[in-house]
């Protein structure tokens, strides 16, 4: 997750890669502040998409992934972490203050969100296995409040906090 400090917008960029350059790389470079530093990249809407040969997922011809393809990945990377259909919904509407009933109520824009956040969880479980139940404390120590489960770790409100976690955690696996 980037966050452009000027318009205070952030810009999930999971899955797709861009490249941060400490240079602007032309008229549609935006300047965001990436762990302290500041950056420049081209959004993933500007990059011309390769075509993927031989892949088994159908992507529409703009170069943005389906509504479907992500849906199951969603779907895929919840389902370990015990977060059902319904909260990851209900995580949807917090965020981007919606009413969604079913997935097809929801912009592909938000559920790229979503995603972003369960490969982050995802990625906090895999530096440091362990219960739920430390990973949460750890979390709850760099927000207000306490985070209970995942399903809370989808907000937006912790995306942030999420990341720091991460560092640390690789900070101390490093050590």
């Amino acid at each position: 997750m980037l966050k452009n400090w000027l318009t205070y917008r952030y810009y999930n960029v999971k899955p797709t890669k861009v490249e941060l350059s400490t240079c602007s790389n032309g008229p549609n470079s935006i300047y965001i502040s990436y762990q302290k530093k500041g950056y420049y990249f081209i959004p993933p809407t500007m990059l011309q998409q390769k075509h993927k040969q031989g892949s088994s997922k159908k992507e529409p011809s703009n170069g943005q992934v389906s509504l479907g393809v992500l849906i199951q990945n969603i779907q895929e990377l919840a389902k370990p972490l015990s977060i059902t259909s319904k909260e990851i919904l209900l995580a949807y509407n917090h965020n981007y203050n919606a009413q969604a009933r079913t997935f097809e109520d929801t912009t592909i824009g938000g559920l790229e969100g979503i995603l972003t956040s369960l490969q982050l969880i995802h990625e906090a479980k895999n530096i440091r296995p362990g219960n739920e139940k430390q990973l949460n404390r750890w979390l709850s120590a760099l927000i207000p409040g306490d985070v209970t489960s995942f399903r809370e770790w989808l907000l937006h409100d912790h995306t942030e906090a999420i990341h720091q976690l991460i560092q640390q955690l690789k900070k101390q696996q490093s050590a």
